[in-house]
């Protein structure tokens, strides 16, 4: 069954800058929690279910919107959220299987190798202890602090550097996608004729419904985890907080380029997707409160 509804000029502007505004957030939505994995040197916090579950949902996304020819800066959006699911995977499985507590697990065993050949070799006096204090405190071009007193690992001094240029980086990438925008709205020109066509497929339908329940329930095992843990430390906040104005976003940049049903039910799918998540958000931000 074929749908096809006339949308005006300013709406369809109006719907593509939401949905380029949707793109921005979902752009920048896992940085933060990439950086927060970095400067910790950690991935547990992060939930492997939840993660597993958005690349599901969002590989069910990708192929559903493009059999059924949805927006396009959704089309765009759902294949940008697969390459970033895959990479703070990587990153996250690295950290777990390479790193223990912020440490290099090489690092582990080389100081306990030196400790077991301590215990064998027999006690000889030295007076030239900063130079055990060196051996000791520095490994892998990283400061740490064995002392009993200062058990915490000294911060390295690019840590600070490393965070401008995260941020500088970030705002580069703002000001060139808002002069895309720009680029795309008035150098292009806008066509004052516009018609969608949407064609009811049953497979489009099926895979866009299981992405969105995916999606739905893709925060629970991070809510348990939380609960289970009683702490949000190395979670980044600013990660769901990007996701949330990214799904408000997206779900306007459907009802800007038309609030008929016959573009809406083609549609649906992909908007309850993004309509039910921030619900559960809710509960992540409330859980950031209380374990803070």
């Amino acid at each position: 069954m074929m749908f096809i509804s006339p949308t005006s000029p300013f709406r369809h502007v109006l719907s593509q800058f939401f949905g380029y505004l949707s793109l921005l957030f979902s752009a920048i939505v896992t940085v933060p929690q990439v950086y927060e994995n970095y400067t910790n040197k950690n991935g547990d916090s992060v939930s492997m279910t939840m993660l597993w579950i958005w690349i599901a949902a969002d590989l069910l996304n990708f192929a559903g919107s493009v059999m059924q020819g949805i927006i396009f800066t959704a089309i765009i959006q759902a294949l940008y959220f697969l390459l970033t699911d895959i990479i703070i995977i990587l990153q996250t499985y690295y950290y777990r299987i390479y790193y223990k507590d912020g440490k290099l697990l090489q690092l582990d065993s080389e100081e306990a190798g030196a400790q077991s050949e301590h215990l064998i070799a027999p006690s000889v006096p030295n007076d030239n202890s900063s130079s055990n204090i060196t051996s000791n405190t520095a490994s892998y071009g990283a400061v740490q602090a064995n002392e009993p007193g200062n058990p915490e690992p000294i911060q390295s001094p690019a840590a600070p550097l490393i965070s401008e240029r995260i941020k500088t980086l970030l705002f580069k990438a703002s000001v060139i996608f808002a002069m895309i925008v720009v680029f795309y709205f008035y150098c292009l020109g806008i066509d004052t004729t516009y018609t969608n066509d949407y064609e009811l497929s049953f497979w489009p339908q099926l895979f866009g419904y299981l992405s969105a329940l995916l999606y739905a329930f893709s925060r629970v095992p991070q809510i348990i985890q939380n609960y289970k843990t009683k702490s949000v430390v190395g979670l980044s906040i600013i990660m769901f907080a990007l996701t949330l104005a990214s799904n408000i976003a997206y779900i306007i940049s459907f009802f800007a380029e038309s609030t008929e049903l016959d573009q809406i039910i083609p549609a649906l799918p992909w908007i309850l997707g993004s309509a039910v998540s921030p619900f559960l958000d809710i509960i992540i931000f409330y859980q950031f409160y209380i374990y803070r």
